[in-house]
């Protein structure tokens, strides 16, 4: 795997008190430069994205999580944010997947939106509920 493409190390707890955040990689916002310039003259991209399922808690029923792979044309996600993709796990009660188990999920994501190209990326998480807490790592693979 390649440092640079870390998106979530596992070291956050995303949890209903912590709201949410940014993926974390050593402490810090974890932002990848997908490479090129923003706008139509930037550089297309495809990756795999991977997102490792560590810990999902259920215990109240009405937990549900959230991750979002975002885009944006700012080194620090500041602004021109766009969702590229998403995973929603939790109750069945709150219309997402009943009670997920930890697991690998891997899904195609580019750096293209509505015709135009992003150099940033990073992940977005939220965990909500009562008793909401969940724990991943995630990375881009080219």
């Amino acid at each position: 795997m390649d440092q640079n493409m870390r998106l979530e190390d596992g070291v956050t707890t995303f949890t209903t008190a912590g709201g949410a955040g940014l993926g974390q990689v050593g402490g810090a916002n974890a932002i990848v430069d997908l490479g090129g310039a923003t706008g139509n003259a930037g550089a297309y991209t495809p990756c795999s994205w991977v997102v490792d399922v560590d810990a999902l808690e259920f215990t109240t029923e009405d937990e549900t999580y959230s991750i979002w792979f975002q885009l944006s044309d700012s080194a620090t996600m500041a602004s021109g944010v766009v969702i590229k993709a998403g995973l929603q796990m939790g109750d069945a009660a709150n219309n997402a997947a009943d009670d997920e188990v930890a697991g690998r999920v891997v899904l195609g994501v580019d750096n293209e939106y509505k015709g135009n190209l992003y150099r940033y990326g990073a992940i977005w998480a939220l965990a909500a509920g009562t008793t909401a807490v969940m724990t991943i790592r995630s990375f881009l693979s080219r």
